[in-house]
């Protein structure tokens, strides 16, 4: 097994700000911008993930899927 520094260990707040390539204050202080900006997309995977929930709620409950042959 490694040796782990304290560096290795430290909890994720301390990290830098530019960690995933964009900085932090970005996704929650967007400049206004059109197109597939992070905030958007992140804003666009979360309705998705809202909406497939909400379609297998509903398929279950009605007890049948969407398509019916």
């Amino acid at each position: 097994m490694e040796n782990l520094t304290e560096q290795d260990l430290s909890p994720s707040s301390e990290a830098p700000d530019k960690t995933l390539g964009i900085s932090v204050s970005d996704y929650y202080r967007p400049k206004p911008q059109l197109g597939f900006t992070p905030y958007a997309e992140l804003w666009n995977g979360r309705l998705a993930m809202v909406g497939f929930v909400v379609a297998l709620v509903a398929e279950i409950l009605s007890s049948h899927g969407w398509l019916n042959f």
